[in-house]
């Protein structure tokens, strides 16, 4: 089952995060450090992975789990276009 997590991340080590982040799963970035994630994998899975790439006290890293029931905001076509596509993966 797919779900659909933000990640926020501020710290040394962005091209580590996100490296981390296109490895599990479908990912979006349209602000620096933030990344939308369509992904079979749990959030704890998620973090562990991360959890390695952080330096732990000085970094600062959120994931959040979140629904699709209703989105608005000002991001580019590839954006929405993303969001389109990835609510189809979370219907099944």
């Amino acid at each position: 089952m797919h779900k659909l997590y933000i990640i926020s991340y501020n710290g040394s080590n962005s091209s580590a995060i996100k490296e981390t982040v296109k490895l599990h799963g479908a990912w979006f970035s349209h602000f620096d450090n933030q990344y939308l994630l369509c992904s079979t994998s749990n959030i704890a899975t998620i973090k562990s992975a991360l959890d390695t790439k952080i330096v732990q006290g000085v970094d600062r890293l959120l994931i959040l789990e979140v629904e699709l029931k209703e989105v608005k905001g000002w991001i580019n076509k590839n954006g929405w276009d993303w969001i389109k596509n990835q609510r189809e993966k979370l219907k099944h």
